[in-house]
């Protein structure tokens, strides 16, 4: 497992997967998307606001995590270009 040196506390920063989105934004996307698409005239809107909720929610992104002084820094990776 591939793992950094910390530079707030020296101690090792592991690899690990958190939520992209705040979790209660887009539980209330889910929710106004069911609200809206229960009237005829907000169908539309109700679809694209669940599926933007749900995505929301299945999204996530690596970032870096200090076990011993719980830091979290988001993990950039280079790409090489030619």
């Amino acid at each position: 497992m591939e793992s950094i040196q910390c530079h707030l506390c020296n101690g090792q920063m592991e690899i690990t997967q958190v939520l992209r989105y705040n979790k209660s934004v887009s539980i209330l996307f889910v929710v106004l998307g069911v609200l809206l698409s229960l009237s005829v005239a907000g169908i539309i809107l109700g679809i694209l606001f669940l599926i933007a909720g749900v995505v929301m929610c299945k999204t996530k992104k690596e970032v870096w995590y200090c076990n011993s002084c719980k830091s979290i820094i988001d993990r950039v990776d280079k790409v090489l270009q030619s």
